[in-house]
Parts: structure tokens; C-alpha cells; sequence
């Protein structure tokens, strides 16, 4: 995304309070994430002395991007384990509010102060996307794999931005697919850029550059507005669209081919700045609608799965 929206976006606790009191019927739900995204926004600067600069992106390998293959596939996380230890410290409180995971967080939580989860290990396992091995790892410490999953999520995901934030950031434009070049992450929403301030009054009008933002590590990186990020599909009328007519700025864009969708906003057509982060959880209602389709997010979550 650009610096100027960057320099203007809400912190992701009053991004949440903002949905909730212009979608009141959600606001029961969402509330409950307000101090997760509390704890996340903190981390972003007190793990800062524990993290360690990612000289994969200082350094981009040009074959691994040319082939599509994330900068962090085979990179190596010795650093990571102090970091992570205080993620999860700060991180597994804040979400026993979530009807039915308390179970999950002591024995989650258990496995890290045990040694029986080694953060280092559980991050390689989870970023190569090796759904067998992290079943195996993740025995025994949460009800599912799924439920795993999302925990090593919600405390991988502010470690990698705070290392992200140490770093040099890559020039990656040339990157074409739909997953995030960084960590290989599938975007838990995408948007639709404001026109450039510096561009003609002719261009303006346009504007509109697509990001997709990673569910993991926040990395945005620009897309091709006509195709699907989760099977490349570019046909003629591939992405179709699902608004609520109370907020035409709020959207789904989905693909019949996959059957996937991401929630996506389109910010020319409104003020406000929100973290994509919490701004996706908001689009629940569209979820909603669109798991009544069939459709299943390209991202799932405890807010984007429903049984």
C-alpha cells in the first residue's frame, strides 16, 4: 500500500470500535477481538529487541520469485523462538473469551512452555504449507488441526511483521500470483488504492491499483483486478462481486472456477483508512453470504468458517 495511507490508517482496535457502531448486529462478536488486536498492536514495537532482520528480503532471491516461490520457502527461524514465546504470552489471554477454545490455549500454551512445540520448528512447518507434518506437530495440543492452525497464526503473524518491520523491503512488483510473496500466505482481504495525489486530473478519475494483504505477515502487494488470487483464473467476467447496499464500498469478490472468495474494499469510495487486518473480520456479514453460496475463503478463520 502507499506510505500516505499507511501514515493515515486507524489502529486496528479502533477500526473494530468503528464496524461496531456502524453494524451494531455484529458488534457482539466483534468486540470479543478488540483486545487481541490490542495485544497485536503492542507487539508490533516490544518485539522489536527480539526479532531479527529477514536478509531474505534484504537480499530477494530473483529465481524464487520468478517461479513463484515465496522469499521465506527456506528460510531459517533459530531467532524466532523468544519472540514467539512473548506472542504467545501476550496472545493466548486475549482470546479466552472465544466460546470453546480455553481448552485449546492451556494445552497450546502448555506445549510451548513444555518444549513439546518448538516455535521454531512450528514456523518452517507452517509457512511450507505441509498440512500433514503440522497435523502431526499439533497433536495433542489443540482439538484440531484447524483450531492449531489459527493459533499459530494469530502469534506467528505479529513476529513476522515486527521482523518485516527491521527489514529491508524488497522491490517485488514483478510478482504475479495470488498468494503472499513474503511468506507464501493466502490475503485475508484485498482493496482497491485512491488515486495517486500527485497524478493528473485526467488519471484521477481512474485510479484504483488492486493490493491483496497477507493473512499472516500484513505484507500488500499489488494484483491484477480481472483475475482470481486463488486459481489465477482471467477469464472474461472470472470475479464477480457481493455488496450489502448499506456500504457499496464493502465487498466479496469471488470466483466460480475455485469456488473461493476474498472480502475486499474499495477505498475511492470512501474516507476511511481502517487496518486491513481488523477490516476484514468486519466483513463477516459478507462472509455470511457468502458461505451460503458454497464459497469458502481463501483465508479461513474462527470468523470466516462456519459449520
Amino acid at each position: 500500500m502507499d506510505a500516505q495511507y499507511l501514515a493515515k490508517r486507524k489502529p486496528a482496535p479502533q477500526t473494530l470500535a468503528d464496524i461496531c457502531e456502524r453494524r451494531p448486529a455484529l458488534a457482539s462478536v466483534l468486540t470479543i477481538f478488540i483486545p487481541l488486536y490490542t495485544a497485536r498492536e503492542e507487539l508490533r514495537e516490544s518485539l522489536q529487541p527480539l526479532v531479527s532482520p529477514l536478509p531474505e528480503l534484504s537480499e530477494p532471491n530473483a529465481e524464487f520469485l520468478a517461479n513463484g516461490v515465496p522469499l521465506l520457502a527456506n528460510a531459517g527461524f533459530d531467532w524466532i523462538d523468544a519472540a514467539f514465546n512473548k506472542a504467545a504470552q501476550a496472545i493466548l489471554p486475549q482470546l479466552e473469551a472465544v466460546e470453546g477454545l480455553r481448552e485449546d490455549l492451556k494445552t497450546f500454551g502448555e506445549g510451548l512452555e513444555k518444549g513439546t512445540l518448538i516455535p521454531s520448528k512450528l514456523t518452517q512447518t507452517y509457512l511450507s504449507s505441509d498440512a500433514k507434518t503440522l497435523a502431526t506437530m499439533l497433536e495433542n495440543h489443540a482439538q484440531s488441526t484447524a483450531v492449531g492452525a489459527f493459533l499459530t497464526q494469530q502469534i506467528l503473524g505479529p513476529v513476522l511483521l515486527a521482523a518485516r518491520m527491521k527489514s529491508v523491503e524488497p522491490d517485488l512488483q514483478t510478482w504475479r500470483q495470488g498468494y503472499c510473496p513474503v511468506c507464501g500466505s493466502f490475503p485475508s482481504v484485498g482493496c482497491l488504492s485512491r488515486p495517486d495525489p500527485d497524478q493528473s486530473e485526467f488519471l484521477k478519475g481512474g485510479g484504483g491499483h488492486k493490493y491483496l494483504h497477507c493473512s499472516l505477515c500484513g505484507h500488500d502487494w499489488r494484483f491484477r483486478r480481472g483475475a482470481c488470487p486463488g486459481c489465477s483464473n482471467e477469464d472474461p467476467g472470472a470475479i464477480e462481486y457481493m455488496r450489502a447496499k448499506e456500504s457499496p464500498w464493502e465487498r466479496v469478490e469471488l470466483c466460480r472456477k475455485c469456488n473461493t472468495y476474498v472480502g475486499a474494499l474499495d477505498l475511492r469510495e470512501t474516507t476511511e483508512s481502517p487496518d486491513l487486518d481488523a477490516a476484514a473480520i468486519g466483513l463477516m456479514h459478507l462472509d455470511l453470504l457468502a458461505a451460503a453460496e458454497g464459497l469458502r475463503p481463501l483465508a479461513p478463520s474462527l470468523w470466516n468458517t462456519f459449520d
